[in-house]
């Protein structure tokens, strides 16, 4: 959308956070107030009436499109809060994600998120469960800490311990938030990657991240689960009223699990199969409205 404007490096009416360029808060409370978009736009000198599309990634966000061509597109991050009504087109990640959408006009679209994919370079495994978070809101976290206890198996816990309510103990073991590289040594390295979601998420970048370095993951059969692991092929599922029992049974199973075949399933989710499914969407938005006028 910035393209051919010199101030490019200096956006007005943004601000750079974690080297990306994001709205301002004032001006992400006038789009909220649903002032008109061209009207605060063109108050910070950029004139948006013949774009063609508006995109936010914040399907709770109204935008006011009044007066301008641009069709308002967002994509279904985070859980599964209502879509606001003035969204036209909606992409989601998986077919579990579908959203409650306020306005029956919506169209829905598919699009994939993922990463870059590296070569397959086994390496010796570990007698160890890792874990690349530690919030226990979101995760199973002290299920697995107990479990780990339980059955005299080491844990290794990484990342975000924003509660810090987990009780660890001498099997399980937390070390604190780690580096991309560290992280990515561990997920080599285990036997098996737990990422037992409880709260509503869409997707899990760290899954594409375990799957391409051959490491089944442990998780629950629902939400877009289902879409990306194959049970005893990829990873495994646990059963949440028989927890230690399945997680057991994963855990001694996890190596007879084929590395390489890991490793094949996360191309569905490389970097260029999302560019693909981005390109794709944006093609098919633009060919409907051109259909429409």
């Amino acid at each position: 959308g910035f393209e051919g404007y010199t101030d490019f490096d200096r956006p007005r009416g943004f601000e750079s956070v974690k080297n990306e360029w994001t709205i301002s808060e004032s001006v992400y409370n006038r789009l909220h107030s649903m002032e008109p978009a061209k009207d605060i736009f063109r108050s910070l000198g950029y004139d948006i009436t013949q774009f063609d599309l508006i995109v936010s990634h914040n399907r709770g966000m109204n935008v006011n499109c009044e007066g301008l061509k641009a069709r308002y597109v967002s994509w279904a991050t985070g859980g599964f809060e209502g879509v606001v009504s003035s969204v036209d087109y909606l992409l989601i990640y998986n077919d579990h994600q579908y959203p409650k959408i306020n306005n029956p006009k919506t169209k829905v679209g598919k699009i994939v998120i993922g990463k870059p994919i590296p070569n397959f370079c086994p390496v010796e495994r570990k007698d160890y469960i890792f874990q690349c978070t530690a919030i226990k809101d979101c995760f199973s976290v002290q299920e697995v800490a107990d479990f780990c206890e339980k059955n005299e198996i080491l844990g290794i816990f990484a990342g975000p311990n924003s509660d810090g309510q987990v009780i660890f103990n001498r099997y399980a073991q937390y070390i604190g938030e780690i580096s991309e590289e560290e992280k990515i040594g561990h997920l080599k390295r285990c036997r098996l990657t737990t990422l037992l979601h409880k709260a509503h998420t869409c997707f899990s970048l760290s899954a594409v991240e375990a799957l391409s370095v051959g490491t089944p993951i442990a998780c629950y059969n629902q939400l877009f689960w289902p879409e990306m692991i194959a049970h005893q092929r990829n990873g495994f599922f646990i059963d949440k009223n028989n927890f230690n029992q399945s997680l057991l049974e994963a855990y001694h199973n996890a190596d007879k699990l084929d590395g390489f075949d890991i490793h094949l399933s996360s191309y569905r989710y490389s970097e260029e199969q999302m560019c693909f499914s981005f390109m794709s969407a944006f093609r098919e938005i633009m060919e409907d409205i051109k259909k429409s006028k």
